[in-house]
């Protein structure tokens, strides 16, 4: 077996960016939200789509692939770490996902353009380097009011600090809805917000900017202390206006406290409208005047649909977008408390990090059911659980079950898993905790922190 070294070279650089691509299916067809959904017009191909690279001759090879730990770091903090997947090899000590690698951050200095990384691995028995892949690092200032958003990007989850709520980071799992203009915002009527925010939700998406609301705006930026309320600041109908960008950024991102994210294009591929360029242009100028937030594209679990989408150049944690509304010539009802909640559910098992609904005002039933939702999945109880990873396999009578905890910090309190039909633990193939099994529930008293468990488990009947 061969023995790797690993190292890190870091130079300043700029964001490589992707080649602008186009679209032009049917672009005259009737669109909501990017999709065409009338029943009259057929299925098609609209064209436009990224397609993996055509796979290398020969075997075995090495797919190398590194990002920082977070989205950003701040000069506060002395430490980032690497998050290294080299894959596809025989080598087992090479062969390996989600390795972390600890850098100083000590030996760099603060800057607003991402500085490049480039790490290397080669034997250490001294032959030529094996391979290098290049990634990029956020190294800010520390900001001393407002708020900082960053993304993790081993769990896909966010984590929120702000100034006036809360100056450490701590997971966040927004929860809410897109809030409309028309039937909500322009009343200029806070006890509204209020009484949204009292039902559970920690998150919101108004659906105007401060040209137009400026009051509600201004209000969801200064009380998010008091209220807990974040909000997303919507830029889809003017985001291909470049100077539309830069004054709306320059207008929301000294919000004190709440804002947590910017939302950028709506579906741009379905849009037919150079569908990468756009959205790249306006993600550039934001970032140039705001890079302490992370910018939405919809590449996630779009409101209606984003064909195929994957983050490339865009800021990317999954947040899942479910249907509370009805109407609009097409659609014939809500879905059902049961349905909505199952939605919910499914995508959180499927490793959602944010539900925020289309669109409020919504039905009293929705608005009071995704509320209790709100107030379990982004509550201090479940919340931390982000940092929690748990799966399960059956095979042949007996199951495993692997458990991890990709945080830093102990899990005091119990870590529990149901685990139905199980009746004894037969192995601890992996980790130092002791586990017991009791009436369908793996537990533990306290979960260390970075530990990584696999329980084998006989099943009954």
């Amino acid at each position: 077996m061969v023995d790797w070294a690993w190292g890190l070279c870091l130079c300043l650089t700029a964001i490589i960016t992707v080649t602008a691509q186009q679209t032009g299916q049917h672009s005259d067809w009737p669109r909501w939200c990017g999709t065409v959904y009338q029943p009259r017009y057929p299925h098609f191909d609209p064209g436009g789509q990224t397609l993996p690279p055509t796979p290398a001759p020969g075997a075995p090879l090495l797919h190398v692939q590194s990002q920082p730990r977070y989205s950003l770091y701040l000069d506060s903090e002395q430490y980032d770490e690497f998050i290294v997947n080299a894959g596809m090899s025989k080598t087992p000590s090479v062969n390996t996902t989600g390795g972390l690698f600890r850098f100083p951050l000590t030996l760099l200095k603060p800057a607003l353009s991402p500085i490049r990384v480039v790490i290397y691995g080669a034997p250490k028995n001294g032959t030529p380097t094996f391979f290098t892949v290049a990634t990029t690092l956020l190294y800010l200032l520390y900001k001393p009011t407002g708020s900082v958003t960053r993304i993790d990007n081993l769990h896909g989850c966010l984590y929120f600090s702000s100034s006036l709520i809360n100056p450490t980071f701590a997971p966040f799992f927004p929860y809410g809805f897109y809030a409309s203009h028309d039937n909500f915002l322009r009343l200029n009527d806070t006890s509204v917000i209020d009484a949204y925010s009292a039902l559970g939700f920690n998150a919101m998406t108004p659906l105007t900017t401060f040209d137009d609301s400026s009051y509600i705006v201004t209000y969801l930026s200064t009380s998010a202390q008091r209220r807990l309320l974040r909000f997303m600041y919507s830029l889809r109908e003017g985001y291909k206006n470049l100077s539309y960008v830069r004054a709306n950024i320059l207008a929301a991102h000294d919000a004190p406290a709440g804002l947590f994210a910017y939302w950028s294009a709506d579906e741009p591929d379905g849009w037919q409208e150079e569908p990468f360029l756009s959205p790249q242009q306006a993600y550039g100028t934001i970032r140039a005047v705001d890079p302490y937030r992370p910018v939405s594209c919809n590449a996630t679990y779009g409101e209606c649909v984003c064909d195929n989408c994957e983050g490339t150049v865009w800021d990317v944690t999954v947040v899942f977008n479910p249907q509370s509304f009805h109407g609009e010539g097409y659609w014939l009802g809500d879905p059902s408390v049961e349905e909505s909640l199952i939605m919910v559910s499914l995508a959180v098992n499927d490793g959602a990090k944010g539900v925020i609904s289309w669109v409020w005002p919504t039905s009293e039933v929705l608005a009071v059911a995704h509320g209790r939702s709100a107030g379990m999945l982004a509550g201090n109880e479940v919340v931390g659980f982000v940092v929690v990873d748990a799966a399960g396999w059956a095979v042949a009578g007996k199951m495993l079950v692997s458990v991890v905890n990709g945080g830093y910090v102990d899990i005091e309190g119990g870590v529990t898993v149901l685990v139905p039909n199980a009746t004894i633990i037969e192995s601890t193939p992996w980790g130092s905790v002791r586990w017991k099994l009791e009436a369908g529930k793996l537990s533990v008293p306290l979960l260390p922190a970075l530990a990584t468990n696999l329980v084998i488990m006989d099943l009954g009947g």
